[in-house]
């Protein structure tokens, strides 16, 4: 994971634009959107101050835990967990399974059932493939979500002001 991905599933977590993060910590919209593209990265002293507004790690901004551990299922939990600002006692008890029971999985020395796994996927918001490491797409037949779910056009980063442009000139085009 780069460091614009932790910063973008952070953003996301907590349901806030880009614009509203970037006025939180002091920078620009265009700044934050540089980092969650991957064209820049933050300041180490713009990480810490990052990390305490989320109250997470700057070792979880910066994936230092898992930057040269292949992918396991354990990191992804614990990885979760730590977004959603919770302890392994918490997340038990959502669960309705023993804090030895996340170590364990967290850990990677046992692996929850299906229907546990199903169950992570929908409170942590996000698919059974990416909670298992599998490539994630989003896929939509949808056009204005595919919009919405654009970052990019080729090289160029496009911000909301683009995005309500493109929605305009498609919908000139279709009432036309």
């Amino acid at each position: 994971m780069m460091i614009g991905d932790a910063i973008r599933q952070l953003r996301k977590v907590h349901n806030l634009s880009q614009e509203d993060f970037a006025s939180k910590i002091g920078v620009s919209q265009t700044t934050v959107t540089s980092w969650e593209t991957g064209k820049a990265e933050p300041a180490s002293s713009i990480i810490v101050k990052i990390a305490n507004y989320f109250n997470v790690s700057t070792d979880f901004i910066l994936d230092v835990d898992n930057s040269k551990q292949p992918f396991s299922l354990g990191n992804k939990i614990k990885q979760l967990r730590k977004i959603h600002n919770l302890n392994q006692s918490e997340l038990g008890k959502i669960l309705n399974v023993s804090q030895q029971a996340i170590t364990a999985w967290e850990t990677n020395r046992s692996i929850p059932g299906a229907d546990t796994l199903l169950f992570l996927a929908d409170y942590f918001n996000v698919s059974a493939d990416e909670l298992l490491g599998r490539e994630f797409h989003h896929q939509t037949n949808d056009l204005n979500k595919m919009i919405d779910l654009a970052d990019t056009f080729g090289d160029d980063v496009l911000l909301p002001k683009d995005k309500r442009i493109i929605r305009g000139i498609i919908k000139g085009y279709l009432n036309s």
